[in-house]
C-alpha cells in the first residue's frame, strides 16, 4: 500500500511538471520568435531559420524558469488531488502532509539532476550556436559583454610594453570584436600608436585587423609582430 500511493503521487506530479514545463517552452518559444522577427529588418533570415534560432534560445531561458515550473507543477499536482478528495481521504488514513509530499521532493531532486548534469550544458551548447546565427543574420553578437555601456576592455601585455583593446561589442566566445580601438604602450607607459579596426579576428598567436586606419607616434618593438593589418 505504501509504495503503491508512493508511485501513484510521484508519477502525477512528474507528469504535471512535464506538462507545466512543455507549456513554459512553448510559450518561451513563441517570444523569442515574434522577438527574432522584429530583429530581422534586413530580411536576411527565412522563416525556418528564425524558427530554429528561437527553439535554439528557449532551452537557456527555460532553465532560468525551472524552478517557477516545478512550483507551478506542485500547486496543479496538489489541487487537483484536492479536488478529487484524494488529499482528504489520505489524510483520513492517518498519513501526515509531509508523507504526502515525499515523492514529489524526490521527483524534483531528481528532475534538478537531469537538467544540472545534461539539460543546461545542452542549453549552454544551444545559445552559442544562437550566438552564431545571430552576428550572421542580424550583424550582432548575444553575448551579455556586448551591452555595457562603455564597451569591451582587453589589456595584452608584452616585454616591451602593453596593448588596450575597446570594443563596442564581441562575439559569445570573444574570438572576434567589431568597432575597435587599439592604444599601444611602450616602456615606461609611453603611449605609441593608436589603431582603429572595424573588426578584429582573434587566430593562433596574433590578432588580425580589418578596415584599419592607424596613429604613430613612435615605435612599437615586438607587439607589432601580435597583430596584422589588411
Amino acid at each position: 500500500m505504501r509504495w503503491t500511493l508512493d508511485t501513484y503521487i510521484a508519477r502525477r506530479f512528474l507528469l504535471t511538471a512535464v506538462a507545466v514545463f512543455a507549456t513554459v517552452f512553448a510559450l518561451i518559444a513563441v517570444v523569442n520568435f515574434i522577438e527574432l522577427l522584429r530583429a530581422n529588418d534586413a530580411g536576411k533570415a527565412g522563416f525556418f531559420q528564425i524558427a530554429a534560432m528561437a527553439l535554439l534560445r528557449t532551452p537557456a531561458v527555460s532553465i532560468s524558469a525551472a524552478p517557477f515550473t516545478v512550483l507551478l507543477a506542485a500547486m496543479a499536482c496538489f489541487a487537483g488531488m484536492a479536488r478529487t478528495s484524494e488529499l482528504v481521504v489520505t489524510r483520513a488514513a492517518g498519513l501526515s502532509i509531509w508523507r504526502l509530499i515525499a515523492p514529489a521532493l524526490v521527483v524534483a531532486a531528481g528532475m534538478g539532476c537531469v537538467a544540472f548534469a545534461i539539460y543546461n550544458p545542452v542549453s549552454a551548447a544551444f545559445a552559442s550556436r544562437v550566438a552564431t546565427l545571430e552576428e550572421k543574420y542580424f550583424g550582432r553578437s548575444s553575448s551579455s559583454l556586448s551591452v555595457a555601456s562603455g564597451g569591451i576592455w582587453l589589456r595584452q601585455g608584452a616585454e616591451t610594453g602593453h596593448t588596450v583593446i575597446r570594443a563596442e561589442r564581441a562575439s559569445q566566445g570573444i574570438d572576434q570584436l567589431w568597432s575597435v580601438s587599439i592604444f599601444r604602450f611602450g616602456e615606461g607607459d609611453r603611449f605609441e600608436t593608436r589603431i582603429e579596426a572595424g573588426r578584429v579576428v582573434l587566430e593562433p598567436g596574433q590578432w588580425r585587423l580589418h578596415d584599419t586606419h592607424s596613429w604613430r607616434l613612435g615605435a612599437t618593438g615586438g607587439m607589432a609582430d601580435e597583430m596584422i593589418a589588411e
